[in-house]
Order: structure tokens, then C-alpha cells, then sequence
């Protein structure tokens, strides 16, 4: 997506060089946020809607019955 928006940056037209730049800027933070930082909160907050279908979850609840 950035691929598209980058012959923007290097438009004569001062609006949407400026507008091209930023929305690259929010691209990336978006990206770092998204695979960097997203799962590191995931892993340490550990929220039960995606904990609760683990697999030794699953075992000690089969083998509690």
C-alpha cells in the first residue's frame, strides 16, 4: 500500500506531498504497532476471549471431568 501512496511524496502539488508523507508515517506506525506491539500486549495481558481455547487449557478441563 505505501508502494502507491510513495509517488506522492515526489508530487510538485505541496498538498499532496505533505499528505503523502504523513499517511506513510501513520502507515508505519500502524505496521509496527500491528506486529510488534499488539502481541507483545497480548502476551502479557493474556485476555480470556483468545486464551480461553488453548490446548492445555483444554486437556485439564477433559481431564478434570
Amino acid at each position: 500500500m505505501v508502494g502507491g501512496i510513495l509517488p506522492w511524496a515526489f508530487s510538485p502539488l505541496l498538498f499532496h506531498n505533505e499528505m503523502s508523507v504523513l499517511l506513510i508515517f501513520l502507515m508505519g506506525t500502524n505496521m509496527i504497532a500491528g506486529v510488534m506491539i499488539l502481541p507483545a500486549y497480548i502476551a502479557w495481558r493474556q485476555p480470556r476471549f483468545i486464551t480461553r481455547y488453548r490446548p492445555s487449557v483444554m486437556a485439564q478441563t477433559v481431564a478434570a471431568d
